[in-house]
């Protein structure tokens, strides 16, 4: 019902301007007939359908994947042709290359990729949504019902949850061949109307036209949809290859708006990789615009196989538009490091991208109809929260180490800052929880807020023991011993590298990295029992420092203790998450 309430909100500014096209080129003005009010809500409606039927494919189809879209983003960005190859089968997969970029984006947000990797992910992700527009170019629309009908009946009959989704995905096609269906039946009496061919008329040329289509691609926030229309009124004879040629340039442009209204609150990087995909698309419509009587010459010499006379004007549309995003790709892959150099330039590094600490950075609320990229942003906002855990046992150890109270106060006060992100991330993996999921999903987001919980564990014991023990230590002047000082240090230091390697690990899961962060464990229980033992022996031995320091010595390693045990257990829950295989040897 949501999905579908969206895509009526995003239907219903279409049908506004051509009411508004009507009133502007109308010779006279007309109360509105029983003709136009019908004309109206077929258009309204078929577009509503066709703008669901889309979600419920490609939110079927995301469901399905899971979380095997990212660890697929991840491991396809080393050259620019995997890039293309990689971010063309994604797109095809989520049904959008917002949401691909959006994907990509938050992984350049995390450090994972760069703005130069992104590029050839962008010029697949163009390639990827010529997909849609070959699809609906196929004249099925009298079977668009029993499609339907069919993916209804098999979600229906199926207690497999993958079998219901490609039921549901199903459903989706026929949704959207059922509108394709509506959309030209309520336009065709435009071809009567002369305030309509005014309209027309007006858009005749080229940069009106890519104006336009940028502007109602933008406004939809689906090119899929726009050309929808763009080839419903081809095939009622209204537009001409030549007439629908710059607004297919201008969709390409009108496509980036998603990305780039979600990018202004992200990191720089992220925003470059927005970028990219803005100068790629801008630069393709200004080279194409210049060559477009080469490129219809080209679209007219494809052979349409497989179609009737009738459809033949929506099958050049979605040839055209396929032709001109290959075309694209091939001129600018090979440039793809100047594109990125250009991005960088136009968008270099500021000294403080954001001025709010413990404001989240990727949590994007409007993602939750999409729950595997909610659980993905959720998870790149716990690697932020594992880093200022870092931060705090870091200071903790800076300030044991220096005997520098301040660097303990200001653990303590990053407190406050981790417990911000944690509950926010808390309430966004709820609300995750709260959708309609995979039980793979369901199970990523249950140990996160696992992994969640831990964190605040080792985040409350630094500010409520350690760290204050610390600061007791030195403003009392309690001695230690150099062995017992030097032991401790040494903890702090196998600690945070243990625990930054399982926020490594969070960020980007790899055998290599779950074998560091196992072995780093074994290493700190050993080094626990160890440091114990050589206490108990100095203090048989008489040391004296050791004696009036052995309550605090103690407690210290007592917390250093606790905290390897809620990292470690943050490492357990790790191993758990859906795709992580390799077991490790020994629970840490």
């Amino acid at each position: 019902m949501e999905n579908l309430q969206r895509a009526v909100t995003r239907a219903a500014m279409p049908v506004f301007l051509l009411f508004f096209a009507r009133s502007a080129f109308a010779s006279e003005v007309e109360t509105l007939s029983l003709d136009t009010l019908k004309l109206m809500g077929g258009l309204l409606g078929g577009l509503s359908l066709f703008l669901y039927g889309i979600d419920l494919l490609a939110v079927n189809m995301r469901k399905t994947a899971g979380s095997r879209m990212r660890s697929f983003l991840r491991g396809m960005t080393a050259t620019p042709l995997s890039g293309l190859l990689g971010g063309a089968a994604l797109t095809i997969l989520m049904q959008s290359s917002s949401a691909t970029t959006a994907l990509l984006a938050s992984h350049a947000q995390a450090h994972l990729v760069t703005a130069a990797q992104s590029v050839g992910v962008i010029i697949g992700a163009n390639i990827g949504t010529t997909f849609t527009t070959q699809l609906i170019a196929f004249d099925i629309t009298e079977y668009a019902l029993l499609l339907l009908a069919t993916g209804y009946l098999i979600q229906a009959a199926s207690e497999n949850p993958s079998v219901r989704q490609a039921g549901l995905a199903t459903a989706g096609v026929g949704l959207i061949f059922h509108a394709m269906a509506l959309m030209s039946r309520a336009m065709a009496p435009l071809r009567h109307e002369p305030w309509f061919a005014e309209a027309l008329l007006a858009l005749e040329g080229p940069l009106p036209g890519v104006f336009a289509g940028a502007l109602l691609t933008g406004i939809i926030q689906s090119s899929a949809a726009f050309l929808a229309i763009v080839m419903a009124l081809a095939q009622a004879g209204m537009l001409s290859l030549e007439s629908a040629a710059p607004l297919i340039i201008g969709a390409n442009i009108g496509a980036c708006v998603t990305v780039l209204i979600a990018s202004l609150k992200t990191s720089r990087e992220a925003k470059r990789v927005a970028l990219v995909q803005v100068l790629f698309n801008m630069l393709g419509a200004v080279l194409f615009l210049a060559f477009l009587n080469g490129l219809l010459d080209m679209v007219r010499a494809l052979p349409p196989y497989g179609v009737v006379k009738s459809a033949l004007l929506p099958r050049q549309i979605a040839n055209a538009h396929t032709l001109f995003n290959v075309l694209a790709a091939s001129v600018f892959l090979p440039v793809a490091s100047s594109l990125a150099a250009l991005a960088e330039k136009l968008l270099p590094v500021t000294k403080k991208e954001f001025a709010e600490p413990g404001r989240p950075v990727y949590l994007d609320w409007d993602l939750m109809h999409t729950p595997t990229l909610a659980v993905e942003r959720a998870r790149l906002e716990m690697v932020v929260t594992g880093e200022v855990v870092s931060s705090m046992l870091e200071k903790t150890r800076e300030a044991f180490t220096r005997s520098r109270a301040e660097s303990a106060l200001e653990a303590v006060a990053l407190d406050d800052k981790a417990d911000g992100l944690i509950e926010t991330t808390n309430a966004y993996l709820s609300g995750v929880l709260r959708k309609q999921l995979l039980p793979v999903t369901v199970e990523e987001a249950r140990l996160l807020l696992y992994i969640l919980a831990e964190f605040g564990h080792m985040a409350d014991l630094v500010e409520t023991s350690l760290g204050r023990l610390v600061v007791r230590k030195i403003e009392e002047g309690v001695p230690m011993s150099a062995e017992g000082e030097e032991e401790i240090r040494r903890f702090f230091d196998a600690l945070i590298a243990a625990h930054a390697a399982t926020v490594a690990f969070l960020a980007s899961p790899g055998k290599e990295l779950l074998e560091t962060s196992e072995n780093a464990f074994r290493n700190l229980w050993t080094m626990d029992a160890q440091s114990r033992e050589a206490h108990f022996e100095r203090l048989r031995a008489g040391v004296t420092e050791s004696a009036a320091s052995r309550q605090l010595h103690m407690d210290m390693l007592d917390h250093l203790r606790a905290l390897t045990f809620y990292a470690g257990s943050v490492l357990k829950h790790e191993r758990r998450l859906p795709g992580i295989n390799t077991k490790m040897r020994s629970n840490p």
